[in-house]
């Protein structure tokens, strides 16, 4: 289904800059979609058009060159690859980018993004986004992906809590929005 009001917005933001009377030869208007890696440029696109005229998936990398996806008579998308910054200024913007997977969690690490998530919930004060993981313990501290991973039968041989999986399943549970739906950035107050 074609998300009406968002292209109803993009064309009156094209009737009032005037663009329109300064193409001389009849076409279809063009605009580009710019991004950093998985943030959801191609669904964007898909979502206008109202069909899957791009290809979307999980990881980053999956638009792999530019596209031109008609979304009517008038106006065209350019969808193009994720644009990374050259250099990632701090620590913290390398863990948000790993959490949303811009960056390849190999990079950083499941467990520290885990834990990283984990730190961000509980300086938030959201631990409500955690109940659907349904783990026996209400502080989230450095315990709650070993309590997380015996919840979820994520253990080895031993009896040791095994954190890489129950890392990688925490991080899925997050992007796939079972955790709801919030920003990692919060305005400057």
């Amino acid at each position: 289904m074609q998300d009406s009001n968002l292209l109803h917005k993009i064309q009156v933001a094209i009737d009032h800059s005037g663009a329109r009377e300064r193409i001389k030869v009849k076409r279809r208007l063009r605009a580009i979609v710019v991004g950093v890696p998985n943030v959801g440029k191609s669904t964007l696109i898909n979502r206008l058009a109202g069909a899957k005229k791009a290809e979307t998936g999980p990881r980053p990398g999956v638009t792999r060159s530019q596209q031109w996806v008609a979304l009517n008579d008038e106006l065209e998308l350019l969808d193009t690859p994720g644009i990374m910054m050259p250099r990632i200024k701090d620590a913290e913007t390398g863990l948000r980018l790993g959490l949303i997977a811009a960056l390849k969690e190999e990079h950083i690490g499941e467990p520290l993004l885990a834990t990283y998530l984990l730190h961000l919930v509980a300086a938030r004060s959201r631990q409500q986004v955690l109940a659907p993981l349904k783990v026996p313990t209400a502080e989230v501290n450095a315990d709650y992906l070993a309590a997380f991973a015996t919840r979820r039968g994520y253990v080895s041989l031993g009896g040791e809590p095994d954190l890489r999986r129950a890392s990688q399943q925490l991080l899925r549970e997050f992007r796939q929005g079972n955790l709801g739906r919030w920003t990692l950035d919060l305005p400057a107050t």
